[in-house]
């Protein structure tokens, strides 16, 4: 057996110590990832608060028509407030291309998908629809108290409301 003594060994040597620069991939990638989440926190805060501006304005300008009905009583007036309320708050929730173009029975059935159930395919939707253009149009105080009653619901189910469309 030959002796260690004479066996060209060296000592054992330990690399260097890893340094703290360059930092490895996960830190560029954290402050990066932190950044983005809060962007998207932020955008999506804005479009939260817009659209309670909207619904708040929306209340208010609802509370406004019904006050000036139950003051004049006139409905050929209700009808045009609501039916213009309606389609601007629905633009402004869900944006102009979507909801501008609808006209008669595809607005009602538009107006019915918010809902969740068919309340303005009938009467009432006919009301809203076409009542603003016929001046000769008059409507019971029954009428006028649904039509108020249907919008202020309408108006409680939008912001809830998701599209369904592309």
């Amino acid at each position: 057996m030959p002796d260690s003594s004479s066996l060209p060994l060296r000592d054992i040597h330990l690399p260097p110590s890893v340094g703290w620069w360059p930092p490895a991939p996960g830190w560029w990638l954290t402050p990066l990832l932190i950044l983005l989440l809060s962007a998207m926190a932020w955008w999506l805060y804005r479009r939260y608060k817009r659209r309670a501006i909207w619904t708040r304005q929306a209340r208010i300008e609802f509370s406004v028509i019904e006050q000036e009905y139950h003051q004049h009583q006139d409905g050929r007036k209700l009808i045009q407030s609501l039916s213009a309320l309606i389609r601007r708050s629905a633009m402004s929730h869900l944006g102009r291309s979507g909801i501008a173009g609808l006209s008669g029975s595809d607005w009602l059935q538009f107006l019915d998908s918010v809902m969740g159930r068919k309340h303005f395919e009938g009467e009432y939707g006919q009301l809203l629809a076409e009542g603003a253009w016929h001046p000769e149009l008059s409507i019971t105080q029954a009428q006028a108290e649904a039509l108020l009653r249907l919008t202020r619901d309408w108006l409680k189910q939008l912001p809830h409301y998701q599209s369904k469309r592309p």
